[in-house]
């Protein structure tokens, strides 16, 4: 993937999407670092649960890069 692929520097818009869903809305936020996730399947998991396919704005979970958001967002404890 070259860089005019990218959305705002992450992999794509729904990548990106998710991010900013967890950063801006404070109750994802807490609720992504009260978990402690720290790998794919449980950020996806998560999503799938509160938003079923399609985040908020209408970005496809299947198009999300789930190992981008564990390297922003996992736990490192």
């Amino acid at each position: 993937m070259n860089e005019d692929e990218k959305y705002n520097g992450w992999t794509n818009r729904a990548t990106w999407n998710v991010n900013a869903w967890f950063a801006n809305d404070d109750y994802l936020y807490e609720m992504v670092t009260v978990l402690k996730m720290t790998d794919a399947s449980q950020f996806e998991n998560f999503c799938r649960f509160m938003w079923s396919h399609h985040t908020p704005d209408g970005d496809n979970l299947d198009d999300v890069d789930w190992d981008e958001i564990v390297q922003s967002w996992g736990y490192k404890g």
